[in-house]
């Protein structure tokens, strides 16, 4: 069940203290007052159709990219920039998300958000993960995103000072993380030209 301690305008918790609610039939649920549904396909922006497949990505580059499998690898093309996510279109429900520049496959649905919800939007699909895989994945053998089944599910949005507190403290975090993220890949670059070299005696561990 959802609390909506989120801090008000006192910074104090606001269901806690007070804070109205209200039915919404939409999402047959109590929300705040200043919030409200909207259909996922009002709030995002769908990212151009990747043509890399995934048999012609190296794993070399500083580049992340992003496929419809559990493996992030590198590459040196961009195709995206900023806040974006990521969806499996094929097999399991999964979404990524980034901050920077990016690339993804063919079989990877790249999205971003409207109306600074950018930050919003990768903690609320991460939260409803489980139930993406079960209503929006379907057919016989490989199940497949149903993208129409995606796009007109209804979500709760916050009023736009929820949204833009929210998106000053997620700014920091994403960054952060882009950072630990790119350190990571500068280390397994480093480990992977010592271990042959190591292997074969051409240098030592002293």
């Amino acid at each position: 069940m959802t609390q909506y301690d989120f801090p008000d305008e006192n910074n104090k918790a606001y269901k806690s203290n007070g804070g109205q609610l209200k039915y919404e039939p939409k999402l047959q649920c109590r929300i705040p007052v200043n919030w409200h549904a909207e259909k996922i396909e009002n709030v995002i922006k769908q990212n151009s159709k990747s043509k890399i497949s995934v048999k012609t990505v190296n794993n070399q580059g500083n580049i992340p990219f992003f496929t419809s499998g559990e493996n992030v690898l590198y590459t040196s093309k961009s195709l995206v920039n900023g806040m974006n996510m990521f969806l499996n279109t094929g097999g399991d429900a999964d979404v990524k998300s980034y901050y920077g520049s990016a690339s993804y496959s063919t079989d990877t649905w790249s999205i971003t958000a409207k109306n600074g919800l950018e930050y919003y939007l990768p903690f609320l699909f991460d939260k409803f993960k489980p139930s993406m895989d079960q209503v929006f994945f379907q057919g016989t053998g490989l199940r497949h995103l149903q993208k129409d089944l995606f796009l007109n599910h209804w979500i709760c949005i916050p009023d736009n000072d929820t949204v833009n507190s929210f998106a000053i403290i997620a700014d920091n975090y994403f960054k952060k993380r882009t950072l630990i993220l790119q350190e990571n890949n500068k280390l397994m670059q480093i480990r992977n030209y010592l271990i042959p070299l190591l292997l074969t005696g051409q240098c030592k561990i002293i």
